[in-house]
């Protein structure tokens, strides 16, 4: 029993090493030098310890991503237990989530690189998928008509997200834009 929980703990220390390598060389804005042999030199392992980790770099990408979402997702407590339907929902839920982005570096570094999958961003937005398609489909839109719309939002608050945080916006001038987005999407262009 001893020498499982010894190596439990050596796996855990060793996929945390890679980790924190390959956030280093990512928050060094470093693409050039982020190769699994790169990190393998800054931690000190060979080449066969990462990949008993890891399949290859998108695969240490994807993982980081996914952790990150579920953290978030459980550290923001109206996140996964909204129920108000309100215009505000979508305002409020993009807020506390860039709000937390913005006060945790490694959370941005891991969500929006250019290695970046964006399949953590996608798992985050996907946690009001179902409030979102549950207040347009009440206010008369079809359940078709809702996936599209969730989709488009979706996709632009992506991008709205990624290019306030490249541009290093407040929490303030964040809260504006999306405020004027989700009021948009509440009342139309002229509404």
């Amino acid at each position: 029993m001893e020498k499982n929980m010894k190596n439990s703990r050596k796996t855990q220390y060793t996929e945390h090493l890679i980790q924190q390598t390959y956030l280093q060389l990512l928050e060094e804005k470093r693409y050039s030098e982020l190769t699994v042999k790169r990190i393998c030199e800054l931690a000190d392992i060979n080449r066969g310890t990462f990949y008993l980790h890891y399949e290859d770099l998108p695969a240490l990408q994807r993982y980081l991503e996914d952790k990150t979402a579920d953290e978030l997702i459980h550290s923001i407590p109206n996140l996964t237990m909204q129920t108000t339907l309100n215009d505000a929902f979508i305002t409020e839920y993009i807020r506390q989530i860039l709000s937390y982005v913005m006060q945790n570096r490694h959370t941005r570094t891991i969500l929006f690189n250019p290695y970046s999958t964006n399949h953590g961003f996608q798992r985050l937005l996907e946690t009001g998928r179902s409030h979102a398609l549950e207040r347009w489909t009440r206010s008369g839109l079809s359940r078709e008509d809702s996936e599209w719309l969730y989709a488009f939002t979706a996709s632009g608050m992506q991008a709205v997200a990624a290019r306030l945080l490249e541009e290093d916006r407040t929490p303030s001038e964040i809260s504006a834009v999306y405020e004027t987005i989700a009021n948009f999407i509440a009342h139309g262009l002229m509404g």
